[in-house]
């Protein structure tokens, strides 16, 4: 089975790049979006939790605010934190950490719905011989909780830019 998460233009080219992922603290943010008849889930905003208890390796999301802004039309589908360290990493180690998964399944039981959990990374650049996070182009890992705890693993495929969007194309992890 295949599912998608969408990114809306706005969300992609404009919400994620000016937040500041690459911050040597954490950083977390709600999707708020929606999910079609065929399974694919729709972010359309991005909403970040500043005041949110973070560390290097950890943020502690505020369900409360998320429930304030949860509305018809404009539900919460998921989470967003950054790894700061990541951007030393190759794609293929960006990974949840155990805590990570936890909270992702907590909060799919509490919405009693599939729930999306998004790792933002930045990206490596190197200035004057050194290696430094740059967050203007972050790199998105993104898992869905089915209910019952099923872990979906995504993968991301960039659209072509006149498509207005970015997917996150997810299958079973293994």
């Amino acid at each position: 089975m295949t599912l998608a998460v969408r990114l809306a233009f706005d969300v992609a080219r404009y919400q994620l790049p000016e937040l500041p992922w690459d911050g040597e603290l954490e950083l977390g943010a709600g999707l708020f979006g929606y999910r079609r008849d065929d399974g694919v889930f729709v972010i359309e905003s991005i909403v970040p939790n500043r005041e949110a208890p973070r560390s290097h390796y950890a943020v502690q999301l505020d369900g409360e605010l998320f429930a304030e802004l949860d509305a018809p039309g404009r539900r919460l589908v998921g989470d967003a934190h950054s790894h700061p360290g990541a951007y030393e990493l190759a794609d293929e180690e960006v990974r949840p950490s155990e805590q990570d998964v936890l909270a992702w399944r907590r909060s799919q039981e509490a919405l009693e719905t599939a729930y999306v959990g998004m790792i933002v990374a930045p990206t490596e650049r190197w200035s004057g011989g050194f290696p430094f996070a740059d967050s203007s182009r972050p790199r998105l890992f993104a898992w869905i909780v089915e209910p019952g705890g099923r872990l979906l693993e995504a993968t991301v495929i960039k659209e072509p830019q006149w498509q207005h969007d970015l997917s996150l194309k997810v299958q079973f992890a293994s």
